[in-house]
């Protein structure tokens, strides 16, 4: 055969190969799994639960931009869908610039878990820099958050709830993960509890350096929250609340609320840790410290005819408290020894206990121990400032080679026996 008779075969054969489609095979690229099965996008695998069986979908890469996951079918006949899904260390982006919604919806009455079992703990939901997504917006469902950290909506969100948004009869549960650096250009820069019924309840984690321009800049509730541990801190809003704003129910047995900021322009849009209407319930061993009203100390504003109930506190319970009308009542029940559990924001004040069954605030005068000769004891009172009617305890410790001898003072009477019921008055005690 001539040479150019097989070119021309060679061509005849390449032209009819053009007219087929070239057919390419690659692996795919699957972002989730379950047991065995894996699912090439996330709400494939949601898709294909369709019972309550309890089921973990486990990540196994990075998912960018798929539409909304919605956890619990509706319909005629809803399905609760069980789902617990294990970042184990990979991230969840929504970077939406143009719309507005949530990365995830609890609906339908299912259950959703986030949980994170990497070693590296850098499982993360986020809505990248768009500002226009909230993490998770719970509706008629239950949302638990065991652990991972969710984050973003930081830039121009016109959403409650930056991190997690609760409502009608939606259920938050945090048990442990973080809700950190969201920005809401409403209320609750983490967490918001529409008062539509929704409950929040705290278990643990941390909700940390978010931000309201609205009131709460860690947690609006505006239905029913519950803290029994974890630490609310670093937090910030422009109106009340820098920890937490609450106007429904609020509920502190446990955890720490410290470190956060309200800038409200008034007294009354204070609050740097708490601030408090609705009920209010608090005991056990919560810690609210070292919060701020723009420079100056305020942890737990409490307004106006609005008082604390103590519910079985703890010694290790301490609370910086301050009122809308400075002095008065401010709590429903309590007992002598409960004072020491409470400190006034405003140093010029005490905390009393009034015989008839509560702690107020009232004018503090300061309590002054001299001993004769500080080489040969020392000696203190059970309070450093008190209010007028309060009862007050002189301890004298004697150093080894001494004996204490007896109290002196020019203001009170009869204080031979370490005991005296605090005068409208500075008073000095000497050992």
């Amino acid at each position: 055969m001539k040479k150019k008779s097989i070119v021309r075969i060679f061509l005849i054969i390449f032209i009819v190969l053009l007219q087929f489609p070239l057919v390419v095979f690659a692996e795919k690229n699957y972002v989730a799994q379950i047991g065995t099965e894996k699912y090439e996008t996330l709400t494939d695998a949601i898709a294909s639960v369709t019972d309550t069986t309890p089921t973990t979908i486990k990540l196994i890469n990075d998912i960018i931009n798929e539409p909304v996951f919605a956890v619990g079918i509706e319909g005629s006949t809803p399905v609760k869908q069980n789902i617990t899904i294990d970042l184990d260390g990979y991230k969840i982006v929504k970077d939406n610039s143009t719309g507005n919604g949530s990365i995830f919806t609890v609906i339908g009455y299912g259950t959703l878990t986030i949980d994170d079992t990497s070693n590296e703990k850098k499982g993360l939901i986020t809505s990248g820099n768009s500002g226009r997504m909230r993490g998770v917006d719970v509706a008629r469902g239950t949302f638990i958050l065991k652990d991972g950290t969710i984050t973003g909506s930081t830039k121009d969100s016109k959403w409650s709830g930056a991190g997690v948004n609760v409502w009608s009869t939606g259920t938050f549960i945090m048990e442990g993960g973080s809700i950190e650096n969201c920005y809401s250009g409403k209320h609750g820069g983490g967490v918001h509890i529409e008062n539509y019924g929704g409950v929040f309840t705290m278990k643990g984690g941390t909700i940390k350096n978010n931000i309201s321009t609205g009131w709460g800049g860690g947690v609006c509730n505006g239905s029913n929250f519950t803290m029994e541990g974890g630490t609310i801190e670093n937090n910030t809003t422009s109106n009340g609340g820098g920890g937490i704003t609450t106007s429904g129910t609020f509920t502190m047995t446990g955890g720490i609320i410290k470190e956060n900021t309200a800038n409200g322009n008034a007294i009354d849009q204070s609050g740097g840790g708490v601030c408090g209407d609705g009920t209010l319930t608090i005991g056990g061993s919560a810690v609210i410290i070292n919060n701020k009203w723009k420079e100056t100390t305020n942890n737990f504003y409490l307004r106006n005819n609005r008082y604390i109930i103590l519910d079985n506190p703890k010694t290790d319970m301490n609370i910086g408290i301050i009122m809308q009308n400075s002095m008065g009542k401010f709590t429903t029940n309590g007992l002598d020894n409960n004072i020491g559990l409470f400190t006034p924001d405003n140093s010029d004040y005490a905390v009393r206990y009034n015989k008839s069954g509560y702690l107020e605030l009232a004018i503090g005068y300061n309590i002054i121990i001299t001993v004769n000769d500080k080489s040969m004891g020392t000696a203190s009172a059970n309070f450093k400032k008190a209010a007028a009617g309060s009862q007050i305890s002189l301890t004298a410790t004697p150093k080894p080679g001494y004996a204490f001898v007896k109290w002196e003072s020019e203001d009170v009477d009869n204080v031979s026996d370490g005991q005296f019921e605090m005068p409208s008055k500075i008073v000095s005690v000497k050992a």
